[in-house]
């Protein structure tokens, strides 16, 4: 069994520990043994309702329990590469939470450096594993829908930050929710984006300082484009969330817990009604990684797969402070063309 600490206890963590809870949602592969956070109310109180044996105020702590081999680093981004590289050093296994950096350069960094140590790095892009998605990808995959033509993102909502470095930093909208869609879009894709066009701004509605609405347009080497919108000063205050992919023989719909598949002919409509607890998705990120270091392979989700992703999310800040058309920086390491073999078709401080 290996043993998982998680460095973080703020909001996300309990996705993080309801999801890996259950060993069988980890196929007896690991089990959490340590918390770290340098806050001992947020640490006490996860855990005790937990029951988690160790805790520990310094990463250094952490690094030192034999008994733990993979951490979840769960803090705010901008502190990524300082406690991700001393971990990886020291020969721990890593799952950061998204978004992986705010720059490609530190996201390099850590990939280099997980490369280097030979230890398995990967991200927790965990909306890859919402049962709507993975549907979207089975279908995809099967070519349900022929090639994909185009892929539209609308997520609107009221999101007003609490206490917290969400509330100060200026990689809010995009970064926080955003890199999900755009990860998505080249997970379905399985393509890379050529150009992106952003723009984002801060309305003065929240109490938050960074955007709070944003808009963008990625075009594809393939040809295909996909549009997001991220609206987080929605007054409906009712959660938007649909996803449409077109492609040259049909449409998916993706709303809430239904995809629709849409064919050409009139009445050739197939609903699929899909469900999931969202810490699963978290307990999948884990799994996958698990995986990889028990097998000696690669996970999807790993560093070095979403080096593209925060490629593209680096370049719609980039355009949307330039106003024009951007091309993503180059970002080493193989395209996101599949879910990962062991899928087959199917904390950050919050």
């Amino acid at each position: 069994m290996i043993g998982i600490g998680l460095l973080g206890c703020g909001r996300i963590s309990e996705n993080h520990l309801i999801g890996y809870r259950d060993p069988r949602d980890l196929d007896g592969r690991g089990e959490v043994v340590a918390l770290c956070d340098g806050d001992p109310a947020a640490l006490d109180r996860q855990a005790t309702r937990h029951e988690v044996p160790a805790r520990y105020a310094r990463l250094e702590q952490l690094i030192d329990d034999r008994d733990v081999q993979v951490v979840a680093v769960l803090t705010p981004p901008d502190v990524r590469c300082e406690v991700v590289l001393p971990l990886l050093e020291a020969g721990k296994h890593v799952l950061v939470e998204k978004p992986f950096a705010h720059s490609l350069a530190e996201a390099q960094r850590m990939v280099d450096a997980a490369a280097r140590h030979r230890r398995v790095l990967a991200v927790n892009q965990n909306y890859r594993w919402r049962a709507d998605t993975l549907k979207l990808k089975e279908l995809v995959d099967a070519g349900a829908i022929g090639d994909v033509v185009g892929m539209h993102q609308l997520h609107a909502m009221w999101r007003d930050e609490g206490p917290g470095w969400r509330r100060t930093t200026d990689y809010l909208a995009m970064a926080v929710m955003a890199v999900h869609w755009l990860d998505r879009f080249r997970w379905l894709a399985r393509d890379e984006a050529a150009a992106v066009y952003a723009a984002a701004r801060s309305t003065g509605q929240l109490q938050s300082r960074g955007e709070d609405w944003a808009a963008m347009t990625l075009t594809f080497r393939g040809g295909a484009i996909a549009h997001a919108t991220e609206d987080w000063c929605s007054a409906t205050r009712h959660q938007a969330d649909t996803f449409v992919v077109d492609g040259t023989a049909g449409s998916l719909v993706a709303e809430r817990n239904v995809v629709t598949r849409y064919g050409r002919a009139a009445g050739d409509e197939q609903r699929y009604d899909v469900a999931g607890e969202f810490p699963a998705t978290f307990a999948r990120s884990m799994r996958l990684l698990l995986e990889a270091v028990a097998g000696g392979g690669e996970p999807a989700h790993s560093g070095r797969d979403n080096l593209h992703t925060v490629a593209v999310l680096d370049a719609c800040y980039r355009s949307a402070a330039a106003g024009e058309v951007v091309r993503p920086a180059g970002a080493g390491g193989a395209a996101a063309t599949d879910s990962g073999a062991s899928e087959g078709a199917a904390g950050e401080r919050r």
